[in-house]
């Protein structure tokens, strides 16, 4: 864990130039009831409620620089830095010489306390005490000597181990990098060795892995920049990435926790940093195509551990805070809503939203049953889709129950019970009706291959019956409405309206609907959704109504959702809009890179004005669905068709 810096110091005069440039890092304040030593080791301290420090997890951080055979490193492994005296000293040392000499300060028992270290660099991590209510700090120096017209490069690291992740309730992992470096909290310090000498490297694999899309000559500049910065939310949504239990309880039953081949930890990350739920399951449905293009066993992992807690029942109930009932927290068979929350424990402690009624959502399950065909379409992973198959049928056992009517298609409740969750929807949906529409199709192939072939013609005449009913009920003559219901917005252009097509498209099934409805439908959400909104060049508003007017329903339905929108563009993209698709998709990144300022920070929707809600989410890595969309074919290990 590891943060690299390089600054190159650049001489356009006409002689030589000594340079300088330091770097410190400050540690915490030393607690009171604490004689650890503080400094570049200290312990990372959970409290209890009441204030009391309940663990002490080991941890540290370094500092270092390079040294070259131009460059003179030099380090302080620890002063006070809320001490006056210690600041003035240390930078009259560096203003005047250029180089710090850690005499006269805190004493410290590190390798690297010499003020001239070993050639190679260094890598300040000393442990000193630190008094009560003062922070200690560590710093090193880098020296050049830069000849007329010439540059000089010098180059910093800063590290830090953090091996045990806590979450509030106590329940403990370890860090996947544990590993690799050990699980005692003191290899801050080869951290950063190891940065100095394999930077290089790091940055030229990176590089590599980027150029066949960095250089592709037909992708425009625009999507080719967007779709590698928005990878930044698999590291910077609150990510978790574990190797094993850290607070001696075992495993637990979840699969994803066994070490079969390909076995990498589990992984986590949050819906946002707004909105503190761990792998929120309906909207890693457009999140996913990141994870199983790029890193695909952290992406089964992940599944795996949603089919275990898809077969777990919490008894207990709690307050819905929609409406102020009691319902019961996760119910067998119904698909989570998230693994849980940092503040009890994830995994176990799953679903910690409580708005609506989660075990009644009737997208969840579709979603399930979606992903796990179209991630086997990907990795060819035979075992994967074995082990998964008895939860798909459960889960669609259990969403069948909610087809009121018998008419093949599940029925919404007239609440919000899917990812627009305060947008309502009644009976057959086109964006519920035709994600399970298309779960029944998958669940076909998955049987097919499976040599299950009873199960395979139950799920195929599922399909057939629901494909009928959905294009009977819903279908205008140029699009999709939005629901059965006698509301207002039963007519609405939903921007969202062909997921399940677009989904079964993405698994090599060929799509739930006819092209030519399909391409209709898309013609006329980006008649209406992308270009008669704001300036057309915002993305697809989720609800617009056929006379050209926002639909106001509810918020949700009059903003536009950044990685929805990439969902539509890669729907249209996979039925030969080219323009319309890249079209919509540009709206997104101009709206995140340069009208807005939410680059590294996008959101999950703006309004016609551009303001957001819930920032830095994880949905907008979406737009690597518009990757696999023109790549699938070229990579897919399998392909499937379901009549």
């Amino acid at each position: 864990m590891t943060d690299e810096r390089a600054t190159t110091q650049s001489n356009e005069n006409g002689e030589c130039r000594l340079v300088g440039v330091t770097l410190k890092h400050d540690h915490v304040t030393r607690v009171k009831e604490s004689n650890i030593p503080e400094g570049v080791k200290y312990d990372n301290h959970i409290k209890k409620p009441n204030g009391d420090v309940e663990f002490r997890d080991p941890m540290c951080f370094a500092v270092g620089a390079k040294q070259s055979r131009d460059t003179t490193v030099t380090s302080i492994p620890s002063w006070e830095s809320s001490s006056t005296e210690h600041a003035t000293r240390l930078w009259k040392q560096f203003s005047d010489h250029g180089e710090l000499n850690p005499g006269g300060f805190l004493p410290s028992s590190s390798s690297s306390s010499s003020s001239h270290p070993p050639s190679g660099g260094a890598a300040v991590h000393g442990e000193a005490v630190s008094r009560p209510g003062t922070k200690i700090a560590a710093a090193v120096a880098n020296k050049v000597r830069v000849p007329a017209g010439e540059k000089r490069t010098l180059v910093f690291v800063l590290s830090w181990d953090v091996p045990v992740a806590r979450f509030a309730l106590g329940t403990a992992y370890y860090r996947r990098y544990t590993r690799f470096y050990g699980r005692t909290g003191t290899c801050a310090g080869a951290l950063a060795r190891d940065a100095m000498v394999h930077y290089r490297d790091w940055d030229r694999m990176i590089q590599d892995w980027q150029h066949p899309i960095a250089s592709s000559p037909d992708l425009p500049d625009w999507y080719k920049m967007a779709l590698l910065n928005e990878v930044y939310y698999v590291a910077d949504g609150g990510s978790m990435w574990t190797d094993g239990r850290a607070d001696g309880h075992p495993e637990g039953d979840s699969p994803a926790t066994i070490e079969r081949e390909g076995y990498m930890g589990q992984f986590a990350y949050l819906e946002g940093q707004e909105y503190l739920m761990y792998n929120t399951y309906d909207v890693h449905f457009y999140a996913s195509f990141a994870l199983i293009q790029l890193w695909p066993h952290l992406e089964l992992g992940l599944q795996r551990d949603i089919a275990a807690a898809t077969m777990m029942d919490h008894v207990e109930e709690w307050d819905l805070i929609s409406t102020g009932k009691m319902a019961p927290r996760k119910v067998k068979g119904a698909v989570p809503h998230d693994m849980g929350n940092p503040g009890e424990h994830p995994w176990t402690m799953v679903n910690s939203y409580n708005i609506q009624d989660i075990s009644r959502w009737k997208d969840l399950p579709s979603k399930f049953v979606l992903q796990v065909y179209r991630d086997y379409v990907i990795t060819g992973d035979d075992t994967f889709l074995r082990d998964m198959w008895p939860v798909v049928v459960e889960a669609l056992e259990k969403l069948s129950t909610f087809d009121t009517d018998g008419d093949g298609i599940v029925d919404n409740e007239g609440f919000p019970d899917q990812t627009y969750d305060t947008w309502s929807a009644t009976g057959c949906s086109s964006y519920c009706g035709g994600l399970y529409v298309a779960s029944l199709q998958a669940a076909c192939a998955i049987a097919e291959h499976l040599g299950q072939p009873d199960e395979a013609n139950k799920y195929r005449l599922a399909y057939q019956k629901g494909q009928e009913t959905l294009d009977a009920k819903l279908w205008t003559g140029k699009y999709y409405r939005y629901d059965c219901s006698a509301s207002s917005h039963r007519e609405s252009i939903m921007a969202d309206q062909l997921a399940g097509h677009w989904y079964s498209h993405a698994c090599g099934l060929g799509g739930i609907v006819p092209k030519d409805k399909a391409i209709s439908a898309l013609k006329t959400v980006y008649e209406y959704n992308v270009l008669k909104f704001g300036d057309g060049g915002m993305g697809a508003v989720n609800g617009m109504r056929p006379n050209g007017k926002v639909d106001t329903t509810c918020l949700q339905s009059s903003e536009v959702w950044t990685g929805t929108s990439y969902a539509v563009a890669a729907a249209m993209l996979q039925d030969g809009l080219m323009e319309e698709g890249f079209s919509t998709a540009r709206g997104i990144v101009d709206g995140t890179y340069s009208k807005f300022g939410y680059m590294f920070q996008t959101p999950e929707a703006w309004d016609v004005r551009g303001n957001y809600r819930a920032y830095a989410y994880m949905r907008p890595l979406a737009i690597w669905a518009m990757h696999w969309a023109m790549n699938k074919d070229k990579t897919s290990k399998r392909e499937g068709c379901c009549y």
